[in-house]
C-alpha cells in the first residue's frame, strides 16, 4: 500500500533528553512561582527569601523563575552564591550553568546527534567511565539508559534506570525519564507504579506525566482533581503549566466536550514548551481550529513544526523539521513513523523515508508498523528485498487496520517483483479491508497506489482500477490519494487507459 501513516493521536508523555539538554531548556528548576506581575515589575518573593536567607533551597526557588524572567540580571547573585557552595549538586549547578549561559546570550544546545549508532556507543564507553568514578550520580545512569535505549539494549536500560531510581526515586528528571522510557516499551502500568510513591505531587511536571500513563493505560485519569487545582493556581508560570494544560485539555477533547478542552489549551498557548506546542499544533488539526503562529516559536519545536507543515502540504519543510525531530528524539516511534511516511508519499524521496525507518528500528526492530514503512520505501526503490523474511522480525499486526496496510505493501512488493496477479490480489484485499473497517482515507490510498501500480504494469484492468481509486477518493476527506492521483502522469494515464 503505502508507508502507514504518522502518529493518528497524540498523547503528551514526557521527553527524554541527556541530563544536560533537559536543564539547558529549563524543566529542572523549581515548579513554583511568584505572580505574574511580580514577574515583570516588582520585588519577586522567591528572590526575596533568597536575599533574606541565602541557602540552597531558597537558590533553587528562584532560579526556577529562569523560564518567565524578563530580566535574568536579578538572578546573577542566586548563580554566584551557588559557584561558591561546594554542597550544590549536580541539577543545581546545571540549572545555573544553563541561566549564566541565557545571560551571555549563548544558544542552548538542544541537540543529541544520536541518530549515530557509533556516537550512542561512545556516549555508552563515556558514561561508564565516569560512573565508575561517581556511581552514585542518578542523572548519569539515566543517561547510559538513554543511550542503552537507543541501541535497543533495553534490558541493560531498565537497570540502569531502576538504579538511578534507587539513588533518587523523588527526582523530576529521574521519574519522567522512567516513565517515558516505560511508555516506550509499552509498559504503562510500570510507568505508573514509577510514579506511586509520588501520588498527590503538586508538581506540574509530575501531574503531566501522570494524566500522560493513566491515559496509556486507557485508565480515568487518577489526579485529575489536583491537576485542576494546579492549573487554576497561581504559584505557576504558565510556561510550567502548559504540558498539564495540554494533558487535560486532551483528555477533555477525547471525552467530547470540546469546548471545556479549547478554554483550556489556551492556557497552554501563553507560553508552551516545545512539547506542548507540539500538542497544540495537533489538537488544532484534529479539532478544525487555527493554532496561534507563537506555538511554533519555543526553542526545539520540531515536532510541532513537522506537524504544521504537514498539514499545509508543505512536504520539504515536514522533513526538514521531522528529520530535527528524529535527532532530538532517536529512540522514540513517533518522528520515525512521521518522518516515513511524509517522506514517501508526500515528498516521494524514498531514500530519507528508508533512513527514517531503518534509524527508527534500531530502538523498535518488532514495531509492525516501522517494519512496513521500510518495506514500502525499499520496494519504491526497486531494491530487492524478502518481505516475508523483513516482516517476520517484526510483531504481527496489532490489529486489523495494520493487517490491511501490511496486505497493501505486500501488493506493492509484489508488483515490482512482475507478479502482478499476487500484486492485484493482495491490493484488493487491503482495499476491502479498510473499507469493510470504515477507514475510507486509507481504502482510497490503497487503491491510488494499486492503480499506480497497475499503469506501470500497463496491465489491461489499469482502467477500472483507476476508476475505483478515483471514486473511493471522492468519498473521503483526506487528501493523500487524491494527491497520488494527481500524479500519474497524463500521457500515460491515456496511453494505459482508454476510456480516460
Amino acid at each position: 500500500m503505502t508507508a502507514a501513516r504518522g502518529v493518528e493521536d497524540r498523547n503528551l508523555i514526557p521527553r527524554w533528553r541527556p541530563f544536560k539538554v533537559a536543564a539547558g531548556l529549563g524543566e529542572l528548576g523549581s515548579p513554583g512561582r511568584s505572580t505574574s506581575q511580580d514577574t515583570f515589575t516588582v520585588p519577586i518573593e522567591a528572590l526575596d527569601k533568597f536575599r533574606a536567607s541565602p541557602g540552597l533551597h531558597t537558590a533553587a526557588d528562584a532560579l526556577g523563575l529562569a523560564a518567565t524572567l524578563s530580566n535574568l540580571d536579578l538572578l546573577i547573585p542566586v548563580i554566584a552564591y551557588i559557584d561558591r557552595t561546594d554542597d550544590a549538586n549536580g541539577i543545581l549547578r546545571a540549572a545555573a550553568e544553563s541561566v549564566r549561559r541565557k545571560l551571555q546570550g549563548e544558544p542552548i544546545d538542544t541537540s543529541q546527534d544520536w541518530t549515530d549508532l557509533a556516537e550512542a556507543n561512545s556516549a555508552i564507553r563515556r558514561l561508564r567511565g565516569e560512573l565508575r568514578s561517581f556511581p552514585r550520580n542518578p542523572t548519569k545512569w539515566v543517561d547510559l539508559a538513554l543511550a542503552q535505549t537507543l541501541l535497543g539494549e533495553v534490558a541493560k536500560a531498565e537497570r540502569s534506570l531502576l538504579t538511578a531510581l534507587t539513588l533518587a526515586p523523588s527526582n523530576r528528571f529521574v521519574l519522567r525519564s522512567a516513565v517515558r522510557f516505560f511508555l516506550h516499551m509499552d509498559d504503562p502500568e510500570t510507568a505508573g507504579q514509577v510514579l506511586r510513591h509520588v501520588r498527590a505531587s503538586e508538581d506540574p511536571w509530575i501531574l503531566a506525566a501522570e494524566l500522560a500513563t493513566d491515559e496509556a493505560a486507557d485508565r480515568s485519569p487518577r489526579s485529575m482533581k489536583q491537576a485542576l487545582h494546579a492549573l487554576s493556581s497561581s504559584s505557576f508560570s504558565p510556561w510550567t503549566l502548559s504540558e498539564l494544560a495540554c494533558t487535560v485539555a486532551h483528555a477533555e477533547f477525547n471525552e467530547g466536550r470540546d469546548k471545556r478542552g479549547r478554554k483550556i489549551l489556551v492556557q497552554a498557548t501563553i507560553e508552551p514548551t516545545e512539547n506542548a506546542a507540539a500538542q497544540i499544533e495537533f489538537e488544532s488539526q484534529r479539532g478544525g481550529f487555527t493554532a496561534p503562529k507563537a506555538v511554533l516559536q519555543p526553542q526545539g519545536s520540531f515536532e510541532a513544526a513537522a506537524i504544521e507543515a504537514r498539514g499545509r502540504e508543505d512536504w520539504n519543510n515536514a522533513i526538514e523539521a521531522g528529520q530535527s525531530w528524529q535527532m532530538d528524539q532517536p529512540f522514540a516511534v513517533e518522528p520515525a513513523m512521521f518522518l516515513s511516511y511524509v517522506a514517501a508519499v508526500g515528498a516521494e524521496d524514498y531514500a530519507a523515508a528508508e533512513r527514517a525507518a531503518r534509524i527508527g528500528r534500531v530502538a523498535n526492530p518488532k514495531d509492525p508498523m516501522l517494519a512496513n514503512n521500510l518495506v514500502f520505501a525499499l520496494a519504491n526503490q526497486d531494491k530487492k528485498i524478502d518481505v516475508d523474511e523483513l516482516l517476520s522480525r517484526s510483531a504481527p499486526p496489532r490489529d486489523s487496520r495494520e493487517e490491511a496496510v501490511h496486505n497493501a505493501t505486500r501488493g506493492l512488493v509484489a508488483f515490482r517483483a512482475g507478479d502482478v496477479q499476487q500484486g492485484r490480489t493482495y491490493y484488493s484485499l487491503a482495499t476491502k479491508q479498510s473499507l469493510d473497517l470504515n477507514f475510507p482515507g486509507q481504502a482510497a490510498l490503497a487503491a491510488s497506489y494499486w492503480a499506480r501500480e497497475e499503469i506501470r504494469a500497463r496491465s489491461e484492468e489499469a482502467a477500472e482500477i483507476w476508476k475505483l481509486a478515483r471514486t473511493l477518493t471522492e468519498h473521503t476527506a483526506e487528501r493523500d490519494a487524491e494527491m497520488i492521483l494527481s500524479r500519474l502522469p497524463k500521457d500515460s494515464i491515456r496511453s494505459s487507459l482508454p476510456m480516460y
